[in-house]
């Protein structure tokens, strides 16, 4: 009797670890994304086309809400600067 709880004890141990680091994955990834990221250079690390996107509408929409966001932030940058000059 003493041998099947102890088993069940480890398995009940062993599902709770299992569990647990399921759950801990996650959280783990974004470190391991947060520490890569910041090991790139700042120009890989803004590329505006990820690699991920291959389809080509995709990638198009993409392209052009990245462009349009960059020129939006470069005039305000420029409205910045031709305020403080």
């Amino acid at each position: 009797m003493v041998r099947g709880s102890a088993r069940r004890r480890r398995l009940s141990t062993a599902g709770f670890y299992a569990l647990a680091a399921l759950f801990m994955l996650p959280t783990v990834f974004v470190f391991y994304w947060m520490i890569t990221l910041s090991l790139k250079p700042q120009i890989e690390a803004r590329h505006l086309e990820p690699p991920v996107l291959r389809d080509d509408s995709a990638s198009r929409a993409h392209r052009v809400v990245a462009e349009a966001t960059h020129r939006r932030i470069g005039r305000r940058l420029d409205l910045q600067a031709s305020a403080t000059a």
